[in-house]
């Protein structure tokens, strides 16, 4: 159940930084509850992304990571298409200096399923094109059709 767990049942992905903040990514414990967040760990400086997460549904996530001189600025692309350029808008957090990023970290009091993570220094990097011999979903119920009419087909 979505928001069960202490604190909300919080879960998502940390930069980890040398200067003792860190940056969270993700479903929050306060705040915008129900949608996935920019924030610093603990819950400053939110930024929700519009985009709620519902139970049983995947979600892409993209960060994109910008390391300045003083405060960093960092994007969150919610479902975007894979394959495709990098999407005009997101979510931006600008009030955040990392230093040095030493580590990720899942960090979570919720559960959660996560299914890979991509680091990279470009967009494309992380959100290649599909390979085209992938199976659907759409292609698996294709498929059952018509072995439910070979069966039917069978039976006569």
């Amino acid at each position: 159940m979505l928001n069960e767990g202490v604190f909300g049942g919080f879960f998502g992905l940390t930069l980890n930084g040398s200067l003792g903040q860190d940056l969270f990514i993700g479903k929050p414990g306060g705040g915008a509850l129900e949608q996935y967040v920019l924030e610093t760990r603990g819950g400053f400086g939110q930024i929700p992304s519009g985009v709620s997460g519902v139970v049983g549904e995947t979600t892409f996530l993209v960060l994109k990571a910008q390391f300045r001189s003083g405060a960093d600025s960092f994007t969150l692309y919610v479902d975007p298409v894979p394959g495709r350029g990098e999407p005009a808008r997101g979510v931006v957090k600008t009030d955040l200096d990392l230093g040095v990023v030493s580590a990720l970290g899942i960090y979570s009091t919720g559960a959660f399923a996560i299914d890979e993570i991509r680091v990279g220094t470009t967009y494309a990097d992380v959100t290649p094109k599909a390979d085209n011999t992938s199976r659907t979903e759409d292609d698996g119920r294709r498929e059952e059709s018509c072995r439910g009419s070979e069966r039917d087909n069978d039976r006569r």
